[in-house]
């Protein structure tokens, strides 16, 4: 993956594109499938959360256990998937 991997604060699916959203609003459209950029993004602080949305730890804002979201530093507010609830508990339960 050669991007500025530090700069986005996440990626979410959209059918056969995943989008890289990155810190100053920019959005870059890659052709891959979600479980590859976990894979790779992983070592670099992201942790999946739903089947569409890939999130960087490092620009989460607020963390709702009720609501089962996440916020990040843009306003972006992701949902937390019951698949991915029992790892977001244990990341991000602060």
């Amino acid at each position: 993956m050669n991007l500025e991997i530090c700069r986005i604060t996440h990626f979410s699916s959209d059918k056969d594109y995943i989008l890289a959203h990155f810190c100053d609003q920019d959005v870059l459209s890659l052709r891959q499938r979600m479980s590859v950029v976990e894979q790779e993004a992983a070592p670099y602080g992201f942790l999946r959360i739903h089947v569409r949305y890939l999130i960087n730890l490092n620009y989460v804002e607020q963390y709702d256990d009720k609501k089962r979201t996440v916020v990040m530093e843009d306003g972006t507010e992701l949902p937390i998937s019951r698949g991915y609830l029992e790892g977001a508990r244990r990341v991000l339960g602060r």
